[in-house]
């Protein structure tokens, strides 16, 4: 997911838009779809766009987007990314932070 480089936005974040992998799509949260229209080399993030025409008269455009469409960016390694996310709120990684680099000896003994 592209990180907005001003920080928070009072926009939709990608967890209001639903995946469809078999499609490979986002739906929107009024329940447009934002198609996949390919990758950008110099970020390297997924990119997916909705349309002028559909995002004209949505009644939660002033909330989605400041543009005139939707688009979304999403990095080639999101789901790495999300993985290692959740693992990072885990006990087991809290304890392995306090305990440094010891904890190997925990676990070889």
């Amino acid at each position: 997911m592209k990180e907005n480089p001003n920080g928070r936005s009072d926009l939709y974040g990608i967890e209001k838009f639903t995946y469809v992998p078999e499609e490979n799509y986002y739906i929107c949260p009024e329940g447009k779809p934002l198609k996949y229209v390919g990758i950008n080399p110099r970020n390297r993030t997924h990119l997916y766009y909705s349309t002028v025409k559909r995002c004209r008269d949505c009644p939660q455009k002033s909330r989605c987007t400041r543009a005139k469409f939707r688009s979304l960016a999403i990095h080639t390694c999101e789901p790495a990314r999300q993985r290692a996310y959740a693992l990072a709120k885990t006990p087991g990684f809290a304890i392995s932070q306090r305990l440094g680099g010891r904890w190997k000896h925990y676990l070889l003994n």
